[in-house]
């Protein structure tokens, strides 16, 4: 997290005040000169208030979730029809071209093509075959099945981050903050941020089966 009034956008720190047995945080220029000299501190619990809201953004619904994997799986089952059918018109093509290769090597064999002829055709016919069987395998690991099992995982981190946060340690809360949200900027009491992707479409409200693809 950094500051938002001085120009550097110097780190936010934290340290204890024994006066009042506070942790308040503040810019690291706090005590330089520039705009945020003698700037007053925020109180530690003031931010911790602050973050909570922002993973409350981010966060859905055991219901919301279920209705996500409900609409993902009829939007892969169609999906995964198509893909299907392309695989078995690309592997109707490998078999055409391995029927050719065939077929000019048993010409060439028997003088009805030359040599340079065959080589011409067999290095040709040969390259295709490997551009689609390429294809194939491409479309096989972009299935549903390479991404649902993300989404899944995603959807349950996503209904779990208030209390995930809550009972984290110092260390676990910042790694968890920094996975949902970029550019946290404290200005004054508030968290300007950036919700990183997929939360960004969470928090949008863009509950579509489609939004981990997006």
């Amino acid at each position: 997290m950094r500051c938002g009034i001085c120009p550097e956008q110097r780190a936010i720190t934290f340290e204890f005040k024994k006066k009042n047995y506070s942790i308040l945080g503040h810019c690291t220029g706090v005590r330089k000169p520039g705009p945020c000299r003698d700037a007053r501190c925020v109180r530690e619990e003031v931010i911790e208030a602050e973050v909570v809201n922002i993973l409350r953004g981010a966060q859905v619904s055991t219901d919301e979730a279920d209705m996500i994997l409900s609409e993902m799986a009829m939007d892969t089952g169609s999906e995964a029809a198509q893909k299907l059918t392309q695989v078995t018109l690309i592997k109707q093509e490998i078999g055409r071209i391995e029927g050719r290769l065939k077929k000019a090597y048993l010409d060439k064999t028997d003088g009805v093509i030359t040599e340079a002829d065959w080589r011409g055709f067999n290095s040709e016919w040969q390259a295709e075959r490997v551009r689609l069987t390429e294809s194939a395998k491409s479309l096989a690991e972009s299935g549903p099945s390479s991404y649902l099992p993300t989404v899944r995982k995603m959807l349950e981190l996503s209904k779990r981050l208030e209390n995930l946060y809550l009972s984290a340690t110092s260390e676990e809360k910042r790694e968890l903050v920094n996975f949902v949200c970029s550019n946290l900027i404290l200005r004054g009491k508030k968290i300007e941020y950036i919700y990183r992707k997929p939360f960004d479409l969470l928090a949008e409200g863009l509950h579509s089966a489609k939004w981990l693809r997006d």
